[in-house]
This record gives C-alpha cells, structure tokens and sequence, in this order.
C-alpha cells in the first residue's frame, strides 16, 4: 500500500479545516503535508538504494530537517 495514502487523509484533514475556518489548523496541515510529501519521497528514494531500507537512517535525516527549519 505505500505510505502516499497519508497525503490524502491530511488533504481531507486541511479541506475540513478550511470549510471551518480554522485558519491555525489549516495552515499547519499544509505544513504536514509538505513535510510528509519530502519525507515519503526520501524514504522512497533511501529504499531503492540501500538493500533493507535503513529506517534509523531516515529518522535522524528528517530530525534534522524538521529541527532546522523549526517543525519540530
């Protein structure tokens, strides 16, 4: 099944959110979604090149990331 269907369920999240006008809250998903978008492909990416895919790899790589860029 992959990990792609996750977009859609924070697509619908951010939908909801904006029909409500919950501005914080919409505007923090459109984060979320950018966020999972990178990290989804970067873990696709790390899959097909390393054998078993190095999960701790790609922790420490988002961690990162999000810490740099204050999301976490």
């Amino acid at each position: 099944m992959g990990h792609k269907w996750i977009l859609d369920v924070l697509t619908d999240l951010r939908s909801f959110a904006q029909d409500n006008d919950l501005q914080l809250l919409t505007d923090q998903l459109a984060q979320t979604t950018k966020v999972a978008s990178v990290e989804i492909a970067a873990t696709s990416e790390e899959k097909s090149l390393v054998p078993n895919g190095d999960s701790q790899h790609n922790r420490a790589l988002f961690t990162g990331v999000g810490a740099q860029k204050g999301l976490c």
